[in-house]
């Protein structure tokens, strides 16, 4: 059958597409064009290598990173060789998703997951549908193409520069937390976060009423989904727990207040996530090490002023406690 000229011409321009988006993602993938992926999936070896270990989480365990670099000589001195997948913003999801689009070709003898109280349970419950369907089904093949990548770091620099700080002016937010933000002193995201989500932290820390017990039963299904892939690989999956700093230090919730979200005491006190996950853990026959009652024991400062994140002593001492858990699961699986 002759194809007619419109249909032809369509026919031509998709398949120009196609080819073009193969070429690139040849490039990417070859190194002849260098992205923060390219670097991302680079493997750090120890001299004398013999077990693989795959790092997934967020910000607190990204690769270079303070607390990875700060790892990182432990697990050499472990030997193992190391594929750190972890990156800022991710959640419970994205985990699953990056261990079927990255980790499971590795395949590790160990996958360590981090998991922030703060807010993985709000990363699932706030997109409870993000993986269901047809979409769901597509993700790890799209999340799996460098050229995706590029894509979402081109995105995420525009929305960074293109930031409404007026708009948070004009609604009374302490001027400031804005000068503070536009200097990225402060993390400029909680202000549009504070504004959606004011119980933002009373969700992830106190996990009150329904739609948080449903996002906390699907973080708990995707752990179990990522323990199966983990058995399928036979690679022990273990897990950390990073707390919030609210857990430790009660003088961030004036830091906290200051974005516009809603604090209550209970905050300061709670430990229901890790209580929750640990059983979890349990049940799922995940070794687990919880970092929260080591940091309550300590006095001296462990996060960064005005922020969430470890400060040195913090991220040193939470090195020094994986690397130790990390030691003794290895142990365990001789």
């Amino acid at each position: 059958m002759k194809i007619t000229s419109p249909f032809k011409n369509l026919f031509l321009t998709l398949i120009s597409i196609i080819l073009a988006v193969v070429a690139v993602e040849l490039c990417l993938r070859t190194g002849l064009i260098k992205t923060a992926l390219s670097k991302r999936l680079m493997v750090e070896n120890s001299s004398t290598p013999s077990h693989k270990l795959l790092i997934l989480g967020d910000s607190f365990i990204y690769k270079s990173g303070e607390l990875d670099q700060l790892l990182l000589p432990k697990l050499n001195s472990l030997n193992f060789q190391t594929l750190n997948l972890a990156l800022e913003g991710l959640g419970p999801m994205e985990y699953l998703t990056e261990l079927k689009a990255f980790g499971l070709h590795y395949k590790p003898d160990m996958i360590l997951l981090g998991y922030y109280v703060g807010n993985d349970l709000t990363n699932v419950g706030y997109k409870m549908n993000w993986n269901q369907g047809w979409r769901g089904m597509l993700r790890p093949f799209v999340r799996g193409m460098y050229l995706y990548h590029l894509v979402r770091d081109f995105q995420n620099r525009i929305a960074e520069h293109s930031f409404d700080f007026e708009h948070f002016e004009q609604i009374g937010i302490d001027p400031e937390v804005i000068k503070l933000a536009k200097k990225r002193k402060l993390n400029f995201y909680f202000l549009s976060l504070a504004e959606t989500h004011p119980d933002f932290l009373i969700d992830n820390l106190l996990m009150e009423g329904s739609s948080n017990e449903q996002a906390w039963l699907k973080v708990k299904a995707i752990l179990k989904q990522i323990k199966t892939l983990s058995d399928a690989i036979n690679s022990k999956l273990v897990l950390v727990i990073f707390p919030e700093s609210l857990q430790i230090d009660p003088s961030h919730r004036e830091y906290y207040q200051k974005f516009g979200f809603h604090v209550k005491d209970e905050l300061l006190s709670s430990s229901k996530p890790q209580t929750l996950m640990m059983e979890s853990c349990k049940e799922l026959q995940i070794s687990c090490l919880d970092l929260l009652p080591f940091f309550r024991l300590h006095s001296e400062e462990l996060f960064q002023k005005g922020d969430p994140h470890f400060n040195l002593n913090g991220n040193q001492l939470s090195a020094t406690l994986i690397a130790e858990f990390l030691s003794k699961e290895m142990m365990n699986m001789k």
